[in-house]
């Protein structure tokens, strides 16, 4: 795996022994030894239990000049399998409810490398922006006739999620703006919603203005 920073410099490969300027905002892409990209990765289908390869990384970043890289590959693991980062992190987490669990409102575009997640052959925020829906509950959960919706008082029109959609008990699912119109405002900050099919806020999430390749 190669670090690269904001500029998209290569930093150092794994494992990073390199110190990091508190001005730079690293980021983690994974390649294959011909080089193309395998992580990060970009869920397709409704229930994610194709097997992959992924990165668990975890920073320690109380000063960027000593932070500690703890870098583990995980081959062939089924993502209905992984835990929560968070519930990694904080020991216990239990929620018992679909939950908002990644956004991605400023994907990189083609000419600064980048990576057409959805699989359209478009490489744009237009089209790869995305918010992912998390169940990690004990039961399938139905969402059909659920919303998903960016700013209640303005934005985009709200997203009705189509009949049969299911999310299975551990599973996670992605909803890209080329199919829902929602448009995420990376330059100003915004917020999403997922409502019920009776209009009852299930989850949400506000991020801040952040500039290109930033998820939440």
């Amino acid at each position: 795996m190669i670090c690269f920073s904001a500029a998209k410099q290569p930093l150092s490969t794994i494992p990073v022994t390199t110190s990091i300027a508190n001005s730079e905002r690293a980021g983690f892409r994974m390649y294959c030894p011909k080089g193309s990209i395998i992580w990060p990765f970009a869920y397709t289908g409704r229930a994610h239990k194709s097997l992959f390869c992924s990165v668990l990384c975890i920073a320690v970043m109380r000063s960027w000049t000593k932070s500690v890289f703890l870098c583990a590959l995980l081959l062939l693991v089924p993502i209905s399998s992984m835990s929560s980062p968070v519930a990694a992190a904080e020991g216990e987490w239990n929620p018992d409810h679909i939950i908002i669990s990644e956004i991605l409102a400023s994907p990189q575009g083609a000419d600064f490398g980048g990576v057409d997640l959805n699989g359209d052959g478009d490489i744009s925020s237009e089209s790869d922006q995305f918010i992912e829906l998390w169940n990690p509950t004990d039961e399938d959960v139905d969402i059909s006739d659920w919303w998903l919706d960016d700013d209640p008082s303005g934005g985009s029109s709200p997203c009705s999620i189509g009949w049969n959609t299911t999310i299975e008990s551990g599973a996670r699912i992605a909803f890209f703006r080329d199919r829902t119109g929602l448009e995420l405002d990376y330059w100003s900050g915004d917020s999403v919603q997922l409502r019920s099919e009776d209009d009852v806020i299930v989850d949400s999430i506000s991020y801040p203005p952040e500039d290109s390749d930033y998820n939440y």
